[in-house]
């Protein structure tokens, strides 16, 4: 009898061994930015991309994790206000990497009916406060280099 309940308890352990999910330990390099970096879906529609569609070809992918979190046509301002930095930001652990590339929208208008994505020129904590005409929500303009500080 103790034999049998030995080879159940190991016939668990193997099963339980065998079925359990390994922990990704490896880091996360994640991207943010604009079309330079993820144009369109990334699907190279148009034959237009990113440099972050290529970037994991030049990196060892069992030791780190790549994901492109980039949105053509965002700002640092919009890509903020549009929750994509939230979902980047929950998913950051500690070893984690963020390459974040943005500048050409960044220099739109503040405050406009069209695209109202435009940041203070800067690398301060300057602010601005607008009634965004586009969105029609008060809002807090930061400088670029601001936006992405905790």
């Amino acid at each position: 009898m103790k034999s049998l309940k030995l080879l159940f308890f190991l016939f668990l352990a193997v099963l339980f061994f065998n079925f359990t999910p390994k922990q990704d330990n490896k880091p996360t390099l994640f991207m943010i930015g604009d079309s330079t970096v993820k144009n369109g879906k990334g699907n190279g529609a148009g034959g237009l991309w990113g440099w972050g569609d290529f970037i994991g070809q030049f990196l060892d992918t069992t030791k780190i994790n790549v994901e492109n979190h980039a949105l053509g046509g965002t700002s640092s301002r919009t890509f903020q206000d549009k929750g994509l930095w939230n979902t980047v930001l929950n998913k950051l652990k500690k070893g984690d990497y963020v390459l974040i590339q943005f500048g050409h929208n960044d220099d739109g208008a503040i405050n406009d009916s069209l695209r109202a994505r435009g940041t203070i020129k800067g690398i301060g904590n300057e602010t601005q406060e607008i009634d965004n005409i586009l969105t029609k929500k008060h809002e807090i303009v930061h400088s670029s280099a601001g936006i992405f500080r905790k």
